[in-house]
This record gives C-alpha cells, sequence and structure tokens, in this order.
C-alpha cells in the first residue's frame, strides 16, 4: 500500500538511470538513504518507492518524480539525457585547492537539449564540486558546476576554472598588462589582491556556464 506507478515500469527507469549514471547500488543506496537491498527490491520489481521517498529517489538520480513515476509519455525518455562526467577535484573560489587529479568519480545527468542549446558538447563537458565563499552569491560553497573545456579563450567578465601554480580556482577573468586579472563575485567588482599573472602562470581549464546547489 502507498506506491506509486506501476512496479514493471519504475523498477527499469531507476535502474536505467541508476545505470546511465555510473552509479552502484550501494552509491544510490547512500544517496536516498536507504539500504542496497531496497534499491535490488525496487530494480527487480518487488517493491517501488513509496510517496514520501520518491522525491528523494528522484533527486538522487537527477531526475523528476513525476518521469519515475509515469515514465516518458509526459515526460524526456532516459535516451534524451546525456551523461556528463563528475571530477574528483576541487575548484576553489578561495585561497585555492591543491589539484590531485582528473580521477572520473561519477557522471551527473542533464538533457540532452539543455547542453546544445548552451552550445557544448558532451564530450567537453566536466562538473566538479567548487569549495570556498569567493564567488557567492553567484556559486555557494559546496555548488557544482559544469565546465565547458572547450572555451579556453577569455571573454571579460565570464566565470572561468583555471589551474594557477598547481591551484585550481573558479573566478571571473578579465585580460589586462599582458596577463589575468582575477575578480571574485563577492568583492563588489574589486581585484583580487593577486590581480595579475603572465600567461604562462596560469592554465585556463574551461568555462563555467551552469551551477546547481542544494538549498
Amino acid at each position: 500500500m502507498g506506491n506509486v506507478a506501476s512496479m514493471s515500469t519504475i523498477h527499469k527507469r531507476i535502474k536505467d538511470l541508476r545505470e546511465k549514471l555510473g552509479l552502484s547500488m550501494e552509491q544510490l543506496a547512500e544517496r536516498v538513504p536507504v539500504s542496497w537491498q531496497t534499491v535490488q527490491q525496487w530494480e527487480n520489481g518487488k517493491t517501488a518507492p513509496k510517496r514520501a521517498r520518491l522525491e528523494a529517489v528522484a533527486k538522487a538520480l537527477n531526475t523528476t518524480s513525476e518521469y519515475l513515476a509515469v515514465g516518458a509519455a509526459k515526460h524526456l525518455g532516459a535516451d534524451e539525457f546525456v551523461a556528463v562526467r563528475h571530477l574528483g577535484v576541487r575548484l576553489s573560489a578561495g585561497h585555492g585547492k591543491t589539484f590531485l587529479s582528473e580521477d572520473e568519480k561519477s557522471r551527473l545527468l542533464f538533457r540532452a537539449d539543455f547542453l546544445r542549446t548552451a552550445g557544448v558538447s558532451p564530450e567537453q563537458t566536466v562538473s566538479v564540486s567548487v569549495k570556498g565563499a569567493g564567488m557567492e552569491p553567484l556559486i555557494p560553497d559546496g555548488a557544482t558546476v559544469l565546465v565547458n573545456r572547450a572555451a579556453t579563450s577569455i571573454i571579460n567578465g565570464q566565470v572561468y576554472a583555471f589551474l594557477q601554480n598547481d591551484e585550481v580556482r573558479v573566478k571571473r577573468l578579465h585580460r589586462g598588462n599582458g596577463g589575468f586579472i582575477t575578480r571574485s563575485e563577492n568583492g563588489v567588482g574589486k581585484p583580487d589582491p593577486r590581480q595579475d599573472f603572465e600567461d604562462s602562470k596560469i592554465e585556463i581549464i574551461g568555462r563555467v556556464f551552469w551551477v546547481g546547489f542544494r538549498l
């Protein structure tokens, strides 16, 4: 009692989205949170998420509860989503964070038409987490951003992820004096203390074009 939608369809949508995100049953279970055995029962059709749990499952799978409940008849199907790599490196909006690696940690699903409208390709798009309050309120501490790795030419005032002295940072960039000037969002447009960098001291990773965060 209390279950929603047909278990013969909802379980397949949960499994398909989980696999497209590259998540194990245990990883999905941690996101909800439930036991991995519960996720297994959802996917093999023995049970389905109750209404109180459905929204949490949808959020963990980067979809909507409506899609899980009714499928593609009224909503986009799983084949209209693309999986974007989420890298194991944290961008810093404050004092910088040591650049550790670009190991893929997981994948996030985004609508294919959203990426097309943004003018980016899935292959050149990565998501990373931001640490620090330097870009608040535009990019809160802990937010996830999408980075277009094909966009490495500086457009003054746009937000970029860049590597500087083995630190990965996310700031607004401007060209100036033969190098770059960085500006934080909460600095009221003032240049950062280390404002001027030569080209050889900075490596552009890509332009930030989307931000998402938990309320």
